[in-house]
């Protein structure tokens, strides 16, 4: 900490004494100088000054370091960096400094501080010829391009109030500016639609017309291709692919191995596309100099390339352009290649709302991978903020963490990610090749009264669809209406920190395919993009990085008022352009386009340097007069859009055609008529057009001493590394491996996406049967308020489970991942008994759910008979015998193929969703409550305030017990996690099911309750029908007979798919409990996969012959029957819960989350999910009614039968949790050792946690066996064996 900085701040918060010096200023005549500069300091420092808190004092403003003439930077008292803040306050800062240090007049004049040096070279005062630009021209010329920022101070009261304000405000505003772009983008895709869909009536492909279209279809089989390829790769009893119709692509392979494959998921990470094309990634954190973090990403070939340490790659001192790149303490870039194979830096910088992902999303076709394939060194750098905001001091609430715009990007940004790519490289230059905003910062950071040194760092700038001139677009209405709005109004709308961030919640949460398309459809709508040239079949990747974190005040600079939105260039003022247009005019009126077009033409000559052609010398200095760039300028190559509405390339083009810019070398120029904004870099053709252009440009541009050290000139054929070079191994991502990792072999074909697998556990969910079947429960116990706020109450902690489960779904793939994570997660001795309690209650909600659907739907069929035919009652034996003819069907159904499960699935739940929409709508329409003289619904205060009194509990307990009906209705959202192994990209598409599953559920179940409980005639009646089915009960009270009838049907075929939904995720759970010997002998059986279908046949017909004996229970009356329901709703929460609870209070922060998880919510969402169920497993033991009023004759009954299955079975279970927690090598998995992931073995032995290594771990104590047992590979069972 700065000692000298402490005594003064403590010296200026001393009280003063009348010798004290005073300051007579405009402002306040009264203050002393030292009260002045504390004042002063507080204004600018993090937080406010109290010199009894030592991080105030350590994050104190020390003095004002300029960047440039016009971007101080305050600097704090523990070396931190705050961003930029208006040029007054900055000088003032360090005079205030000067003064409290007591340097004399003619110390400072000697020692004069740097900021008011350069505040004096940008006000004009400087006649040298070399003179930057504000010294040359007017300060007015310039400055409205770049306003100065607002200041926001430390986080006092009032400035949490103002931001607190502007967030609610543009909370409410942005979102619904967004919305109305959402909407208008799918109203004006209607006609599209119609077309699309009348060409197809007519027999006509729509997408034949594309113009490479065949191509396209080429692309696609030899994606497919690869897709087969990559999956016989990946089962050991295939060869490696090498004939055939794969001979070409194991060519390639040979060259560049491929270590990611399969069905593209549709995610944001850049690393994984890169293996997908056998190359990788490794990222870097870089420090700007106001303190920012941004994202440095090194694509490189495993082969000959040693990856360096993490702690390397997350230095954060902000060193821009040291003297000496390697002075610091790590490889040298001749160590990180093999001998001879260096290669030529290259930087990406993406444009405005992308990340550098865009420039790797068409595969090998991606102008990041060619490159990198080419033999050049390709960085891909990443603006500030990004995918993931980050500071050195400042948290994302805080306004001046989003307090900057294009100016700061490229006076800060731009040289930070230079600076380290030459230091990481070792060579004097780069090339800098940039896209759209990208462009914008380079061209704003090359001028000379920005920071011009940094063009001695670039051997060449390749713009591509330079941004500097607006380009008709900018007349739209939405942007014009940014245009004319104040700056005020402007963050009152849009506010002072990430513009819409609801577009990056949207990111996170929507299933790639669903985001990308609307992401097409938005930006289509917005800029006029067409996906034409565009390879369709990846069209949702290309938007898979895009939109990320940019700050509303960047935004302002682009669309506001004062900006670029309002004079249509970034370094020029409207009048400025407009005399440099007239003046153009003048000189050129007896030029027609073509001969323009041919002076364009032959005017940009590789190696020619920029002079007018107007023949006369004083006329070129008179052209030249507001010259934008010095001799530091690099050399420039530009590819302009022809089509590009966006920007206006042309105009550029034009200014360094007429020798605006004498120093300006452009050694390649190209328009390309048909291309449009983006097709730059993401048209079928780019590579012909583009990449080869940008490939040659950068070698010829390039140094002969940089040649010598690169590799890049040469065709590169093969970069198969020799022996004695290392190669970098890494930890495999793929599904298999980390299913694999956590000790299991793959045996399932992994064809369920994100969507079959919300299919499957929507169906399970099954809100209309759910609903049916438990309605006894949620309006019996309590009524209407039971209907109405137990389910919105319930509804809320159930979704915290939901997340919490997700997330160790995420972190732990696998299909008996709860009792798995029960065991990894809790303490040393603890394992064994947690997955005990959590298997066996998991294996009981599976085992009773089918037969409880099923046994719902059983009831209906006959209640609609019993409707029908007044005279019939059914029997219970016809309920039982029924019931089982439903499951042998289902288990018919689900002894399929995985694919054909999947389907099967996906048509029940799109059939549930329509039905359950029917179901919401028909019943208030078609509703006969006026015909027996009510009102059409029941009264609001009735509905959520009368409490039907139908336990003989107090009413808050009944309104608690009705939560019975939402929990087991909820309970079905966890078939994700079991179905994780059949499921590609499983550790995000999984736990996203997950919560789709719970959210969608939960949300559309609640509008079934408040439709039911606003139109119940009679609770009672419904209660008491001798039809035996509440449900059917009360559709008789509210509507006709034959909508009753016609409900009843759609209820009943959903019940068939929830209850099919049930059996399979049921199987997978009984499987993998098989497979780790949890049956004991029978385990042999119930854990082998059919060889025909591959899917657990005997598992699911093990359920069955289960189920059917559990509805012996029938038999035993309504009593007996409902607590099939119970068990399933409280075994299900107390098997949710277990590994929640560890996760929470046992494990915390040393958790290891997958690649979706909760971040610093985790702690407290899981929290409430455990308080909730702690709560509820208690009041859903609790009767319905007293004791005396207790019927136990049928349930006697049901005793005899039923007394092997339940009795003996708990009877056993008990005794295995007695030896389960007397010998800790026993548990429910039978082993004494797990082949896990080690990283998430987080309170095992400290000693055994080795980074990222598969290890069989062994479980030692007091009465262990001493057997060691190797894992084994069982290939006829298809499971990696434990001891």
């Amino acid at each position: 900490m700065n000692l000298k900085f402490l005594i003064l701040l403590e010296n200026a918060s001393q009280t003063p004494n009348p010798s004290s010096v005073m300051v007579t200023t405009a402002a306040d005549q009264s203050l002393t100088l030292n009260e002045l500069y504390a004042r002063h300091v507080e204004h600018l420092s993090l937080l406010p000054q109290d010199k009894n808190n030592p991080e105030a004092v350590s994050t104190a403003a020390v003095q004002a370091n300029f960047i440039t003439p016009r971007d101080p930077v305050i600097q704090t008292a523990n070396g931190g960096r705050l961003p930029t803040v208006p040029l007054a306050e900055a000088k003032e800062l360090n005079r205030l400094k000067d003064a409290v240090e007591n340097q004399g007049s003619q110390s400072r004049r000697h020692e004069r501080s740097t900021a008011e040096q350069e505040i004096d070279y940008a006000s004009g005062q400087s006649n040298t010829a070399d003179a930057p630009l504000r010294s040359a021209v007017p300060l007015t010329k310039t400055h409205p391009l770049f306003p100065q920022l607002p200041l926001y101070g430390p986080p006092t009261l009032l400035r949490n109030l103002q931001t607190t304000a502007f967030q609610l405000s543009s909370a409410i505003l942005s979102n619904a500016f967004l919305g109305t772009i959402v909407l208008g983008s799918l109203f004006t895709s209607i006609p599209l639609l119609f077309h699309q869909l009348y060409l197809r009536l007519t027999f006509r492909n729509p997408d034949a017309r594309r113009p490479f279209y065949d191509e396209e279809k080429r692309r696609q089989k030899i994606r497919k291709q690869s897709a087969r390829a990559w999956k016989r790769r990946r089962n050991a009893s295939f060869p490696k692919p090498g004939d055939g119709d794969d001979e070409e692509l194991s060519r390639h392979e040979e060259e560049y191995e491929p270590t990611e494959g399969g069905k593209d998921p549709l995610i944001c990470d850049l690393g994984y596309y890169a293996r997908r094309v056998g190359l990788d990634v490794e990222e870097f954190s870089v420090q700007t100099e106001d303190g920012f973090i941004v994202a440095l990403w090194h694509i490189y070939n495993p082969k000959e390339y040693t990856r360096t340490s993490s702690s390397h790659r997350d230095r954060d001192e902000p060193m821009v352009f040291p003297n000496n790149y390697l002075d610091d303490e790590h490889v040298s870039p001749s160590q990180q290649h093999p001998p001879g194979k260096r290669r030529y830096p290259v930087l990406l910088i993406h444009g405005l709302l992308q990340s550098v992902g865009s420039y790797c999303t068409n595969d090998d076709d991606s102008l990041a991978f060619y490159l990198a394939k080419s033999g050049y060194d390709v960085w891909l750098g990443n603006n500030r903020h990004g995918m993931q905001p980050r500071h050195q001091m400042l948290s994302y609430s805080d306004p001046r963490m989003w307090n900057w715009n294009i100016r700061q990007m490229g006076v800060m940004d731009l040289p930070a990610l230079i600076s380290r790519v030459l230091s990481e490289t070792d060579f004097p230059k780069l090339a800098l090749v940039c896209h759209s905003q990208g462009t914008t910062e380079t061209f704003v950071a090359l001028a000379k009264e920005q920071r011009p040194e940094i063009g001695n760092k670039i051997s060449v700038f390749c713009a591509l669809a330079p941004a500097v001139y607006a380009g008709s677009l900018i007349g739209k209405t939405y942007f014009k209406f940014m245009r004319i709005i104040s700056p005020g109004m402007f963050r009152i709308i849009f506010g002072i920190h990430a513009f819409i961030p609801l577009m990056m919640t949207m990111h996170r949460w929507l299933p790639g395919s669903l985001y990308g398309a609307l992401g097409y459809r938005v930006f289509s709508f917005l800029f006029n993009w067409s996906d034409n040239r565009w390879d369709r079949g990846l069209r949702d990747r290309l938007f898979q990085f895009a939109p990320v974190y940019v700050s509303a005040e960047s935004m302002r600079w682009w669309l506001g008022r004062e900006c670029f939105a309002s004079q249509k260039c970034i370094l020029a003022t409207r009048e400025e352009a407009q005399q440099e247009e007239a003046e153009d005019e003048c000189s050129d009126n007896d030029d027609d386009d073509d001969n323009d077009n041919e002076t364009m033409e032959n005017y940009f000559v590789r190696g020619k340097t920029h002079q007018t052609e107007l023949g006369a010398e004083g006329s070129s200095k008179f052209r030249g007069r507001n010259a934008w760039y010095s001799e530091q300028v690099p050399p420039f190559a530009l590819w302009v859009a022809g089509s590009d509405r966006l920007v206006d390339g042309r105009r550029l083009l034009r200014r360094f055609e007429r020798g605006r810019e004498p120093c300006v070398r452009v050694v390649h120029a190209k328009i390309i008529e048909e291309y449009e904004h983006l097709d730059i870099i993401w048209a079928m053709d780019m590579i012909e057009k583009v990449g080869k252009e940008v490939k040659e440009v950068i070698w010829k541009t390039a140094s002969e001493e940089a040649r010598e050290k690169s590799v890049a000139g040469e065709q590169v054929t093969s970069v198969l590394a020799p022996p004695e070079v290392p190669v970098y191994e890494r930890e495999s991502n793929a599904d298999d491996d980390a299913l694999a990792a956590l000790g299991y072999k793959p045996e399932f074909k992994r064809e369920f996406s994100l969507w079959t697998s919300f299919c499957v556990s929507f169906a399970v969910l099954g809100l209309l049967p759910s609903f049916a079947s438990t309605l006894y429960y949620g309006m019996g116990y309590a009524g209407t308020p039971g209907m109405t706020w137990g389910w919105l109450i319930a509804m809320g902690f159930i979704q915290c489970v939901a997340m919490s489960m997700a997330e160790l779904c995420s972190a732990m793939p696998t299909s008996g991942g709860l009792y798995y994570a029960a065991a990894v997660l809790a303490p040393p001795g603890w394992g064994p008994l947690a997955s005990w309690i959590t298997g066996w209650s998991n294996w009981l909600v599976q085992v009773t759910g089918a037969p409880s659907v099923d046994y719902g739907m059983a009831s209906m069929m006959l209640a609609a008979a019993s409707i029908q035919n007044p005279d019939y009652i059914p029997q219970n034996y016809q309920v039982f015998l029924l019931t089982a003819l439903i499951m042998l069907i289902q288990s018919c159904i689900s002894s399929m193929p995985t694919k054909w499960i999947a389907n099967f699935n996906s048509y029940g739940s799109s059939f549930n969703i329509v039905a359950l929409i029917v179901v919401i709508i028909t019943i208030p329409a078609a509703t006969n409550r006026a015909d027996q003289g009510l009102p059409k619904f029941t009264p609001s205060s009735v509905v959520w305030g009368n409490i039907y009194e139908g336990t003989n509990f107090p009413q808050g307990v009944s309104l608690l017990m009705s939560f019975v009906a939402v929990i087991w209705t909820m309970s079905g959202y966890d078939a994700p996690f079991h179905l994780s192994e059949e499921c590609s990209n499983a550790n995000i598409a999984s736990p996203r099911a997950i919560v789709l599953t719970s959210g969608v559920g939960g949300l559309l179940g609640w509008f079934l309750q408040l439709v039911v409980a606003y139109t119940v005639v009679d609770i009672e009646l419904a209660l008491e029908s001798d039809l035996g089915q509440p449900y059917a009960a009360y559709l008789l009270q509210v509507l006709p007979q034959k909508v009753t009838m016609a409900i009843l049907a759609l209820t009943i075929i959903c019940a068939f798919s929830m209850g099919q939904g049930c059996m399979v995720a049921a199987s997978r759970v009984t499987f993998a409990y098989s497979r780790d010997e949890c049956f004991g002998s029978l385990s042999n059986i119930t854990k082998r996969v059919n060889r025909h279908t591959r899917t657990p046949v005997n598992a699911v017909w093990f359920n069955t012959i289960i189920g059917i004996i559990m509805d012996l229970l029938i038999f035993g009356g309504p009593l007996a029957a409902g607590a099939l329901f119970s068990i399933g709703a409280v075994a299900a929460f107390v098997a949710f819960t277990i590994p929640i609870a560890i996760r929470v209070f046992f494990v915390g922060d040393r958790f290891r989350p997958g690649p979706w998880n909760l971040g610093r919510y985790s702690a407290p969402i899981g929290t409430l999910a455990c308080a909730f169920v702690a709560l509820m497993v208690p009041i859903l033991m609790l009767p319905s009614c007293g004791r005396d009023e207790l019927d136990m004759s049928g349930v006697w009954r049901a005793h005899d039968v039923c007394y092997h299955l339940v009795v003996r079975q708990c009877t056993e279970m008990v005794q295995g949790a007695q030896v389960c927690y007397s010998d800790p090598d026993y548990s429910i998995l039978s082993i004494d050792k797990f082949r896990v992931n080690i990283q998430h073995r987080m309170l095992g032995d400290p000693a055994a946690a080795l980074d990222g290594i598969d290890q069989d771990i062994e479980r030692s104590s007091t009465g262990s066996s001493g057997k060691d047992d190797k894992a084994l590979d069982d290939g006829s069972q298809g499971q990696f064996k434990t001891a």
